[in-house]
């Protein structure tokens, strides 16, 4: 099934030819390296960009995507390489831009006493990486809203990202798995503390991560109660290793790579610049949906499926079989196709 998607048929032309020369030394296929890119390129967009069935009912056009490879097989490469460099351009800009107004903000408060000097400016991630608390990212969120910017949270182990929610569950306010489970539909928060309140009304957030099946496996341990897992499309790699060539690349082929980053960094900068707008599906592609969507509600209302599949059949995504256990995305085409089931 997956060998029916094509760089071509997912992508525009000069994105699908430089993604496939990029990803030539990666444990990637066209549907492996393309979800990882266009998770990346959906934490850079603004918020408010969103995909519609129809004129009721949309969602922020954002995604949760997760690689699942061995250790040793070559994940953070894919990290690097398809999420990171893309936006390295994005980072950098942000970077100047808060050291300009660090900049500024020394210039107009040098001489004032330390009370009167209005709040030092604060720097705003587009990537947000490490380890980082609820309360943190929600302050960000707060940042990002007044600039109507996206945010991508960014794991090149995921595993440490699910660790640290089971230790707030379990020993810290419990609020990290109901932000992250908040942040999949863009949702806003209001969190009130002793030294005053955070509150932001909307947000556009995607995460990407790599983990090891194992270390999935014993994560779910056959239950997801709220749904976390179900939010997050878990693409198994291709069972194969990084192709390295023993031989000097020629002046042509790193002339061809380089341009082959430059037309992904393009990508990402004009999808960071591109004012939010909502995208309705065509009549076509609604039906298609529609015909795919309804038999898994039912699955997920039957009183005999368990919880784990109930939160799986539920969540209104386009899926497919990416191996034992796991799912990553259908495309419009491949419905088309018939293929999904």
């Amino acid at each position: 099934m997956r060998d029916q998607f094509t760089f071509d048929s997912l992508l525009p032309p000069d994105l699908a030819d430089a993604l496939e020369l990029i990803q030539q030394s990666l444990p990637t296929d066209p549907l492996s390296a393309t979800g990882t890119l266009l998770t990346g390129y959906s934490g850079l967009l603004k918020i408010g960009t969103r995909v519609a069935q129809d004129h009721q009912y949309s969602v922020p056009c954002n995604a949760f995507w997760a690689n699942v490879g061995y250790s040793g097989q070559g994940k953070s490469p894919i990290h690097q390489k398809l999420i990171r460099d893309p936006a390295a351009a994005i980072r950098l800009m942000h970077k100047h831009q808060h050291e300009n107004a660090i900049e500024r903000w020394l210039k107009d408060t040098e001489g004032m006493k330390k009370d009167d000097k209005p709040p030092k400016p604060r720097p705003r991630f587009p990537h947000v990486g490490g380890n980082y608390s609820p309360e943190a990212l929600d302050i960000q969120l707060d940042l990002h809203e007044k600039d109507g910017l996206g945010a991508l949270i960014s794991k090149d182990e995921m595993s440490g990202l699910l660790q640290s929610l089971e230790s707030d569950t379990k020993r810290g306010r419990g609020t990290g798995e109901a932000q992250l489970l908040e942040l999949f539909d863009g949702n806003g928060n209001l969190s009130l503390r002793v030294e005053g309140q955070r509150q932001y009304e909307r947000c556009h957030v995607s995460l990407y991560g790599n983990i090891q099946p194992k270390v999935l496996r014993r994560a779910i341990a056959g239950d997801d109660p709220t749904g976390k897992f179900a939010r997050v499309l878990f693409n198994r790699l291709p069972a194969q290793c990084a192709e390295w060539s023993y031989d000097d690349p020629t002046d042509q082929e790193r002339e061809a790579y380089a341009r082959a980053q430059k037309v992904l960094e393009r990508y990402a900068i004009e999808l960071h610049k591109q004012q939010p707008d909502t995208v309705e599906v065509s009549r076509e592609a609604r039906c298609l949906l529609l015909d795919w969507f309804k038999p898994q509600q039912a699955k997920a209302i039957d009183p005999n499926i368990s919880e784990l599949c109930d939160h799986c059949w539920a969540r209104p995504t386009l899926m497919l079989c990416g191996g034992p256990g796991f799912c990553t995305t259908c495309t419009t085409s491949t419905l088309q196709r018939g293929s999904c089931g």
